[in-house]
């Protein structure tokens, strides 16, 4: 996290509003980035101390795994260390 998005005690209603907004833009500006128009799809995300980390699969890879299992296509999106080092 840094300086720009960190939650202060005196912050007020609009202004973390705003800050959000601008956050919310900023991730999908790089998820965009990522998914190539539907190449790639985004099966987890774990957050960090400097910010997001995203696993993605090309969608092709994706669509032949999920015919022998459901483990990319059910469950939580949100990973912690142990779910995504186990993809």
């Amino acid at each position: 996290m840094n300086a720009q998005t960190q939650i202060t005690a005196d912050e007020t209603p609009d202004a973390r509003r705003e800050r959000l907004r601008v956050a919310t833009r900023q991730i999908d500006k790089s998820i965009n980035a990522i998914w190539e128009l539907g190449r790639n799809s985004v099966i987890g995300w774990r957050s960090y101390a400097d910010g997001i980390e995203v696993l993605t699969m090309s969608t092709t890879q994706l669509l032949q795994l999920c015919k022998s299992t459901d483990q990319y296509n059910s469950g939580t999106r949100q990973m912690d260390n142990r779910r995504i080092l186990r993809r």
